[in-house]
């Protein structure tokens, strides 16, 4: 599990970086006459995750005519940097695990050094250091955005959230759900939120009608009814809930199989868990897998038993490549899923209520199909990767307009 950075605990702290913030650079940074936007993200690492996934699916589809993007991250090596595209810069921004004053420095003189007009840094892991930098390099325009978990352990670190949120143009969150939270939980105003929700690519999820030959290839039974999950196995995943419930319901459906795709820290754990339910032979651990749009065409139904989520990616993809869809009813899943329309809402921790739900799906193949059907409608309507990214292309364009009309030189 990825340790969490601790950050400006104690109000002299707060107080000195406040300070800092005001160190702008005079003029800054304008945009020259070929109107492309210089763009940066900031993110801790490219492993494998939610937030992670939405940096790249924005980064590789905006148009290059209008922004020259890079992404800059703490660490290197990880899984999903091999699907940047070719022509989107990775930086390397070294940080030292926990507190290093000095990446502030570092990534203060790279964005000094490449001048971009945006910066958009991701959730409580780089919120400090990519604000503060920002400032202290002169970047015009900052964006920060959250992606379902808040840092809210310590009042300071509320109280550290709500200061440097106030120093980005506009906060961004990833479901309205999550929206409301920011303002209940951190106090953030609510009309410097705005949301966006996450986009699935259809063309990549979608059914492709090759059901039993990936059966056959994965070694589950044709005629089965398989039951997956997509997430990284780590405790806000819940993989607990679904394991037992699976056991109450394996007598009752002889032919069913858990595929749990994902890796993590709890793999050895849930393993051991699955033995001691009596049903480790029902069970797949796939780990980290590639062909996730071929593994859900092989499933007959998505669980997802999230404690919590922003807008979980994999509700998503199952629903676009046909599958129901049962989730916890916590984040932007309420604004994915209609109850009983294209899948169903649980309370996280209901086993019972999420065992029944099983049960009664595995009776009933044609529920299971007109579900999917009606999620593969839904998504193609409100959900497409390309209406995620129009979103953030005039969110970053309607920014760049309001910054640089207001410099008295022509910023275009």
């Amino acid at each position: 599990m990825r340790k969490e950075h601790r950050k400006l605990t104690t109000c002299s702290g707060l107080i000195f970086f406040r300070l800092c913030l005001h160190r702008q650079t005079s003029g800054g940074t304008r945009i020259g006459d070929n109107k492309v936007i210089r763009l940066t993200h900031l993110i801790v690492d490219l492993q494998i995750g939610g937030a992670e996934n939405g940096v790249v699916n924005v980064v590789n589809r905006l148009d290059e005519r209008l922004f020259n993007t890079s992404v800059y991250v703490f660490k290197t090596g990880c899984a999903l940097e091999s699907r940047l595209r070719k022509d989107v810069r990775l930086v390397h921004v070294p940080k030292r695990e926990g507190n290093d004053p000095m990446a502030v420095v570092r990534l203060a003189l790279l964005l000094r050094r490449d001048r971009p007009h945006i910066v958009h840094t991701h959730t409580w892991s780089t919120l400090v250091e990519g604000v503060l930098a920002a400032k202290i390099a002169g970047v015009p325009i900052i964006v920060h955005g959250e992606h379902g978990t808040l840092r809210k352990q310590w009042r300071a670190q509320i109280y550290t959230q709500r200061i440097f949120w106030g120093y980005a143009d506009i906060v961004l969150a990833v479901s309205e759900s999550l929206k409301q939270r920011l303002v209940k939980e951190v106090g953030f105003p609510a009309e410097r939120i705005i949301p966006i929700q996450n986009g699935v690519d259809t063309d990549r999820f979608r059914p492709n009608g090759e059901r039993a030959a990936q059966r056959k290839a994965l070694g589950w039974p044709a005629s089965g009814f398989i039951v997956g999950s997509v997430g990284r196995l780590v405790p806000v995943k819940n993989h607990v809930t679904l394991l037992r419930a699976a056991a109450r319901v394996a007598s009752q459906v002889p032919q069913l199989t858990l595929a749990l795709v994902g890796d993590g820290p709890l793999d050895g754990e849930l393993k051991t868990l699955a033995d001691q339910l009596g049903i480790a032979d029902r069970v797949s651990f796939l780990g980290y897998r590639d062909d996730v749009p071929n593994l859900l065409n092989a499933m007959d139904i998505l669980v997802l038993p999230s404690l919590r989520e922003g807008m979980p990616n994999a509700v998503l993809e199952a629903m676009a490549c046909g599958l129901p869809v049962i989730a916890s009813n916590v984040g932007g899943a309420s604004e994915i899923l209609r109850d009983g329309e294209n899948g169903l809402l649980i309370c996280p921790t209901d086993v019972e209520q999420l065992s029944h739900h099983l049960y009664q799906l595995a009776l009933s193949p044609e529920r299971c199909r007109a579900m999917g059907a009606a999620g593969r409608r839904y998504v193609e309507r409100d959900f497409k990767m390309e209406y995620m990214v129009n979103k953030y292309t005039n969110l970053y364009l309607a920014l760049a307009e309001r910054k640089f009309s207001q410099v008295t030189q022509p910023a275009w």
